[in-house]
């Protein structure tokens, strides 16, 4: 089909579900798998230099592909899309919350600091979520806290009311988090991140 539509860019998303390393004990799914793969291999083969067709693929899991697929001729550059800095996250909170009511609270430079390691798609999310929030109070702008909780709520997940939870377990699972906190900040000069807030909820 490629090659009928020429000039023309072939995507192939989630390349790791179809490029995965072959193993020698292949069998039933696995093995379709595998001949759908060489197929492909034969495929990309066909293109030539003269070739009008770009064939370019995304992976989260680069460390998985065939080394087959990515030979020379084949999938032999790589770029790496990082998640973005304090400024990418800036911009992108920018486009998201340009349509959006928010309260006169709202602190660009303080959400951006919250909201280290997200991807666009997150940040995007954080935003919808905080509209949910500040919709379920009949608020008519968003304030920054219904950001902050929708923050939480996608790095925590949604709180869970556990009133059946005893004293004594609360008590270990705050031990337990407190744990990960210390290591977090024990670790933090070595992952560029600070521990922004733990819960036991």
């Amino acid at each position: 089909m490629a090659k009928k539509l020429q000039p023309c860019v072939l995507f192939i998303d989630e390349v790791d579900a179809l490029g995965r390393r072959r193993s020698a004990h292949a069998a039933g799914a696995e093995q379709d798998r595998e001949n759908t793969m060489l197929q492909l291999l034969v495929e990309m083969d066909g293109f030539d230099e003269r070739s009008e067709t770009l064939v370019v693929a995304a992976t989260n899991r680069s460390d998985v592909l065939d080394p087959a697929l990515l030979r020379p001729g084949r999938l032999d550059r790589r770029v790496a899309l990082e998640l973005p800095d304090q400024a990418g996250r800036k911009e992108v909170l920018g486009l998201y919350t340009a349509d959006k009511p928010v309260a006169d609270d709202f602190d660009a430079d303080e959400v951006v600091r919250k909201t280290a390691g997200f991807s666009g798609a997150e940040i995007r999310n954080l935003v919808n979520e905080a509209a949910l929030l500040a919709a379920k109070r009949d608020l008519e702008q968003i304030p920054l806290e219904c950001i902050f909780r929708a923050a939480d709520r996608i790095s925590l997940g949604i709180e869970k009311a556990n009133p059946q939870r005893s004293s004594r377990a609360r008590h270990l699972v705050a031990v337990h988090e407190a744990g990960h906190v210390v290591m977090g900040l024990a670790l933090a000069p070595l992952t560029q991140q600070r521990v922004a807030r733990a819960s036991i909820r």
